[in-house]
């Protein structure tokens, strides 16, 4: 059984205000943005990620962590901790979610990571650097590159842009009522 997701309710007034203006004001510089969510563990690859982002210098990446982390990169935007309603909010100026890079250094190969599961039901195509247990489900696998199997996903990842889609997709099937339908 794979991991499902209930998108909670965004309360406007937690939204940080003061950090969205700072996403939108770098979300105007670049052709494209990614995001990655997540506390900056060593399995969790940033420092794959970052080297990545030198490499594409038309696009923009934010990290948002747990840990406040220098990153000296013109395209990449560091936000510290969070609330769920800021993230929620900050996921419309994105076009891509960010996978851990790294799971095998603790011997993980295939996940169904909750995070990717958010970004989907937010309508944002995931890049990974493993198995996601979503590209066993046919509607969403055009919607996860993995680019450990494929070098060119970031740049097919690039071309698409259907947030409605994959956000009507995501809810479709990855509901927990359609995931525990057949137990």
């Amino acid at each position: 059984i794979q991991n499902g997701y209930c998108p909670p309710e965004v309360n406007k007034s937690n939204i940080d205000q003061e950090c969205l203006a700072r996403v939108k004001a770098f979300q105007e510089k670049f052709q494209k943005i990614g995001v990655f969510v997540g506390g900056g563990y060593i399995w969790h690859g940033l420092d794959d990620l970052i080297e990545f982002s030198k490499s594409q210098p038309s696009i923009g990446f934010l990290v948002i962590s747990i840990n406040n982390m220098q990153i000296d990169c013109d395209n990449v935007l560091v936000l510290t901790e969070q609330s769920p309603d800021t993230i929620r909010e900050i996921y419309r100026y994105c076009h891509f979610g960010i996978s851990s890079f790294k799971t095998n250094l603790i011997g993980i190969y295939e996940g169904c990571p909750l995070k990717t599961r958010e970004y989907l039901y937010n309508g944002l195509v995931i890049l990974t650097y493993n198995i996601h247990c979503s590209e066993y489900i046919d509607a969403l696998k055009p919607y996860v590159f993995n680019m450990k199997q494929n070098p060119d996903s970031f740049k097919l990842l690039l071309a698409i842009n259907k947030k409605a889609t994959i956000s009507k997709l995501a809810s479709q099937y990855l509901s927990w009522d359609v995931l525990l339908k057949d137990i």
